[in-house]
């Protein structure tokens, strides 16, 4: 019956297989860069550098850079987090 079943869901199957090995790897991706901490840090370095050029103004700055801390905190985080659960 096992050989019958999937002989006659393969139709289907297959291409359900593959959009979910392709949003698997889209979520893989997203997640590597959401949780990229040195791209945060560049930012946070680009950012200084606009300032310093004149490009935006104090509160723009102040605005942005608590907006990345606050993310990089938040990836730290979940970091540790997931680290203790691997511990346990």
């Amino acid at each position: 019956m096992g050989l019958l079943w999937s002989l006659l869901t393969a139709p289907v199957m297959v291409p359900v297989k593959s959009l979910e090995f392709i949003f698997d790897k889209i979520t893989q991706q997203v997640n590597e860069e959401m949780l990229d901490e040195g791209r945060v840090r560049r930012q946070l370095l680009e950012l200084q550098s606009l300032l310093d050029a004149g490009e935006i103004s104090e509160d723009e700055f102040y605005e942005t850079e608590e907006e990345l801390l606050d993310w990089l905190d938040a990836i730290l985080y979940y970091k540790e987090t997931l680290a203790e659960q691997g511990d346990e």
